[in-house]
């Protein structure tokens, strides 16, 4: 929790369009219809693809929220609870959920191996809104995608989850309780066979400091989750 003396800070963004303007679209959606009606991308290497398909998406996400004449930008002083390497966490109004901002042109990263090393790179704003729904749909439990800032953050809103840290074998114990194997266990990194779907759903940076101990089990706060097809 944030130590009294914090001064909350002020968080301006746009929630998505009301359901009049997108019709029942989400973001994902927009993102996705854009790219296949936009011109080809143009780069010399996988990094300047991937570079060049954020900067669109993010610039799409502003132009998607800000398209809606019925809804306004949202200004909240939130006291902030955390930061990682990805996201800006703040405690929301009434402390029961928490409100999650993407950090500036960043939206996660996956992994892959070449090797037997793991190797990695980054993830898209569609990217990281798929993986949200994967986490939900694994575990029924993620953040749920709110809006954006103008900045093309993406925020979303989460229960805040009361309890303990686990141990790394707790955590481990868990994800084999859940049908996941390790890729590379001393990487957290996992995967869970979907062979209907010819997919594998990996998991990422499943290590304790990402989940808590309640007492009806252990919840996963902050994980990257990808598909690879088999």
């Amino acid at each position: 929790m944030p130590a009294e003396s914090e001064e909350p800070e002020l968080v301006r963004w746009r929630p998505w369009p009301c359901e009049s303007c997108r019709g029942g679209a989400s973001l994902l959606d927009y993102l996705l219809k854009r790219h296949e009606t936009g011109s080809e991308i143009s780069g010399d290497s996988e990094d300047e693809v991937i570079d060049e398909m954020i900067a669109r998406e993010r610039a799409w996400a502003v132009e998607w929220v800000e398209s809606c004449e019925h809804t306004a930008e949202r200004s909240d002083f939130l006291a902030r609870l955390d930061e990682g390497s990805e996201h800006i966490v703040y405690l929301a109004p009434g402390g029961r959920e928490v409100i999650k901002l993407t950090k500036l042109g960043i939206y996660g990263d996956s992994y892959h191996l070449v090797d037997g090393r793991v190797h990695q790179r980054c993830c898209t704003p569609a990217e990281y809104l798929i993986r949200l729904a994967m986490l939900h749909l694994t575990f029924g439990f993620a953040p749920r995608p709110a809006g954006v800032t103008k900045e093309g953050q993406i925020v979303s809103a989460q229960r805040f989850v009361e309890g303990e840290p686990p141990t790394q074998v707790e955590v481990d114990e868990f994800l084999l309780r859940e049908g996941l194997e390790p890729v590379k266990r001393s990487c957290w990194l996992w995967k869970k066979r979907d062979i209907s779907n010819e997919v594998e759903y990996w998991i990422g940076d499943a290590r304790e400091d990402n989940f808590v101990k309640t007492p009806h089990g252990i919840v996963p706060i902050d994980l990257r989750m990808w598909g690879v097809p088999i």
